[in-house]
């Protein structure tokens, strides 16, 4: 591949991300749902994996998101 054909390349693949853009507007509360369903979903992927280290990553990362409550009962554990 020559320079020219790099740059027009190069040029393509911008035009096609600049295409691809959406100028999107949501709210904070939003985003924080957004955030927590899909912290949820790769917590519940590591359980099935049964990755420990993963899942206390992720239920820590949620701890701060969800009160302790709010992580029992989502993520299914016993209260003792």
């Amino acid at each position: 591949m020559n320079h020219k054909e790099a740059t027009t390349l190069l040029e393509t693949a911008k035009e096609l991300n600049d295409s691809l853009a959406v100028d999107v507007k949501i709210g904070w509360e939003e985003v924080g749902r957004l955030v927590v369903s899909d912290l949820l979903a790769k917590y519940k992927h590591n359980v099935e994996m049964k990755n420990d280290y993963w899942c206390q990553v992720f239920r820590q990362t949620l701890s701060y998101y969800l009160s302790e409550d709010e992580l029992i009962l989502l993520l299914g554990e016993k209260n003792e």
